[in-house]
């Protein structure tokens, strides 16, 4: 009750969460752009799920943070940051609190970028500086993209080239030690156009242990040599280090307090570029299609806490050919689309100690080689009659294949009594079918719904079928996630300047992964159900002021096995973001946020035997002023200096409450010039 009670009342103050504001005179519309994750230029308003796009004019104001916070409080979406640098943030749509990186997928300008394992999605792979908006499509995206869309699908667009080169440089700093720079331009000459940026940030930190230093530089160059003929080329390079401060036990906050770490020495260091090839050719109502992309991770770990270092190498190759086809049959128009999604992971891991022993002097104690092989069919066709009414439908068969090879390598451990020389040479494939039918009813400019029918699956991760802890090491009796799902929404315009839309949903698992801290090994659970209500809105009554809100509730409980009727840990039950904009001058903004998140359970806590996570509520100010082409801008985050954790996990050894702190009140200021 206090949850639904803390939204209506954020639902009374004057925020908004909508684009940047048109200029003086112009009525506030929502954006009619495509979305590049339904694989084909589509409004928002025709797709049969719920949409929330974060606009130029959103990623522009942002001060300080990264990509994830432009997300913070969105209908469905919680972000959780454990160290408060951004690094290690995750986004969970729709609830799947632990292992929302691998049921959300992330797409950069539509190249996929989960990893085969349970680190998913990397939210580092682009900076701010580089982004141009981001597109939420909430629910299943099984049929398009198959594995990782439980929750949904986000997709990152970085800057477009084109147009008058121009260029950009900006610099700022702020609270625990913070420091950017970033230098970056777009343009076209001809047939060609591009978009280049570098960027470097250092912070740190807030917490022991806590600092982060990155390096970033990346761009796209497109070319089009005939009318009809369009090619691309997209990459990025981003290296960093930071440190791994851990949970905080109870215990120790009493005693040291919320900044202490318990794990001083805990490193890390990645290197991460990728590289993706596009061409499309249209041949009258036709295009076809080839994507082709690389990405290579570089990752070393040091854990002094628990003597334990491993250096782990990724590559990933993908390649996605797609036809598209419009036709006209009894007076509806077909627009089919369909291909082919194949993706190759090979994955390594040279571990340097092993059991805590600290034989690691770059000695390796043993070699792990995991490849993972996808292959997808899909088919999907959007009947259209009249502008009126769209039907939806689509098929994909998914297969994987998983080969696992680990080898001892020899040195003085092998005389150890703990040392293991299990060799393993294995494999195993599994496949799976998604199906989807969405409605959607385009009644007038003012008013469409949409109703819409899933069915969807997850594979589990390389590490989450092995582990060389695990006897046997490969868990066999491990099955794929999959779901069923419906939703029902509606988006209206009643009044000029005004927009509300909100969705109902509910989805039904069987088989959803995870990890049994009891028994040390990854699960499945017998049945879990997901019921939900989302909501935004969305006024301008002033040219010079908007305002509004973004709401969720959200059920999440297991409804089988020994958990029954319990909650699942890490999804609160509401949640709520509000922002006000407000332009007094030409050229001048401010804008305030706040943002709501419920009590959860802990993780570890199927049983729900612990007290709650606490709920929070955040403050954050935000100040730009642009004259010509120079622009000034600062900000303060947490602004009331809340005390409040965005993750908790129930600690063993002994058992305990560990909490990972946020981050108190901080500030951050800067400069842009653009020529």
């Amino acid at each position: 009750m206090k949850n639904v009670l803390m939204i209506s009342v954020l639902s009374g103050m004057v925020f908004s969460g909508g684009p940047a504001l048109p200029e003086e005179g112009e009525i506030l519309e929502m954006e009619e752009i495509v979305v590049p994750p339904l694989r084909g230029e589509t409004s928002p308003r025709e797709v049969p799920a719920g949409v929330t796009v974060v606009g130029p004019g959103e990623v522009e104001r942002a001060v300080g943070g990264g990509p994830a916070d432009l997300l913070r409080g969105r209908p469905g979406v919680v972000v959780r940051d454990p160290f408060g640098g951004g690094r290690n943030a995750s986004v969970d749509l729709r609830g799947f609190g632990e292992f929302a990186s691998v049921n959300t997928l992330l797409l950069i300008d539509g190249r996929r970028t989960n990893s085969p394992d349970l680190s998913g999605a990397d939210w580092s792979q682009v900076p701010l500086e580089r982004i141009e908006r981001i597109e939420i499509i909430r629910g299943s995206g099984s049929v398009l993209y198959g594995d990782n869309a439980a929750g949904g699908v986000i997709n990152i667009i970085t800057r477009p080239g084109g147009g008058e080169t121009r260029w950009r440089a900006s610099a700022g700093g702020g609270s625990f030690g913070e420091r950017r720079a970033d230098i970056g331009g777009a343009g076209g000459l001809g047939a060609v156009d591009y978009s280049l940026g570098a960027s470097h940030r250092a912070l740190d930190g807030w917490r022991e242990n806590s600092d982060l230093r990155s390096l970033d530089g990346g761009g796209s160059f497109g070319l089009q040599p005939r009318p009809g003929l369009d090619l691309e080329w997209h990459g990025h390079y981003h290296r960093s280090r930071y440190g791994l401060p851990g949970a905080l036990r109870e215990s120790d906050r009493e005693i040291h307090g919320r900044r202490y770490s318990s794990f001083p020495d805990d490193r890390m260091k990645v290197e991460d570029w990728y590289q993706a090839l596009s061409g499309r050719k249209e041949i009258g109502k036709a295009a076809l299609s080839l994507d082709l992309s690389f990405r290579q991770r570089d990752l070393e770990s040091d854990l002094r806490s628990s003597r334990y270092r491993d250096r782990r190498d990724l590559e990933v190759f993908g390649a996605n050919p797609k036809a598209e086809l419009e036709l006209a049959l009894g007076g509806l128009t077909h627009r089919l689309t369909g291909g082919l999604d194949f993706y190759s992971a090979r994955s390594g891991q040279d571990a340097l100690s092993f059991f805590g022993m600290d034989y690691y002097r770059e000695g390796k104690v043993r070699r792990t080689s995991i490849v993972r092989e996808t292959a997808g069919l899909y088919l999907q066709d959007r009947i259209s009659w009249e502008d009126l009414v769209i039907l939806t439908a689509g098929w994909r068969r998914e297969w994987a294949e998983y080969d696992f090879h680990s080898r001892p390598r020899p040195g003085p451990w092998e005389a150890d009594p703990f040392w293991d020389p299990a060799v393993i040479d294995d494999s195993l494939r599994v496949s799976r079918e998604a199906a989807s039918a969405g409605l959607t009813l385009l009644a007038a400019e003012e008013f469409s719904a949409f109703l819409s029918f899933n069915r969807g699956f997850r594979f589990p991760a390389t590490d989450e079928y092995y582990s060389i802890w695990a006897f046997p090491p490969i868990n066999r009796d491990l099955r794929p996630q999959i779901w069923r799902s419906w939703e029902l929404g509606f988006e209206a315009r009643p009044l000029p300047g005004f927009t509300w839309s909100a969705a109902v949903f509910q989805m039904d698992l069987r088989n959803e992964l995870y990890y049994d801290p009891i028994t040390f090994s990854n699960r499945n659970y017998d049945r879990t159900r997901r019921r939900g209500l989302e909501s935004e809105l969305r006024w301008r009554p002033l040219p010079e002021l908007t305002f509004g809100i973004d709401g969720t509730l959200l059920s999440a409980e297991f409804r089988g096995g020994e958990y029954d009727g319990n909650r699942v840990p890490m999804v609160p039950p509401g949640t709520a973001r509000g922002e006000v904009s407000w332009r007094p001058l030409a050229g001048l903004e401010a804008v305030a946020a706040g943002y709501y998140v419920g009590r959860q359970r802990f993780l570890n806590d199927q049983a729900n035997r612990y007290p709650r996570l606490g709920d929070y509520f955040t403050l954050d100010l935000s100040l730009s002023y642009r004259r010509g082409d120079v622009r000034l801008f600062a900000g303060a985050a947490n602004l009331l200096d809340r005390e409040y954790s965005e993750l908790g996990a129930i600690a063993s050894f002994p058992e305990e409450r560990a909490f990972y702190p946020a981050p108190g009140r901080s500030f951050f200021g800067g400069a842009e010039l653009t020529f």
